[in-house]
């Protein structure tokens, strides 16, 4: 439920039976709750993409060589990944 705040606010809450202290406390969880997690937790262990892909070539240097060589001027996290695989197969 979001309550947009209008000039006509008063006669929000005086008809659709919403105390001001609701709205009050309404608003101190949509403040506390924002939907953006807790962060980064303490000693987590770092995974590699290639792990994550399921590869044993190295995702993150075939990354920096796209990068470094000017292929293009952006480079997508899925274009390392997928050249791996493939180069995999081959």
């Amino acid at each position: 439920m979001r309550v947009q705040a209008h000039h006509d606010s008063h006669l929000l809450l005086a008809t659709s039976g919403i105390s001001s202290l609701s709205l009050l406390t309404f608003y101190t969880f949509s403040a506390i709750m924002s939907g953006r997690g807790k962060g980064k937790t303490a000693g987590k262990k770092q995974v590699s993409r290639s792990s994550k892909a399921g590869l044993q070539f190295p995702v993150g240097r075939i990354a920096r060589y796209l990068k470094k060589g000017k292929f293009a001027t952006r480079i997508g996290a899925g274009a390392p990944v997928y050249l791996v695989g493939f180069c995999r197969r081959s």
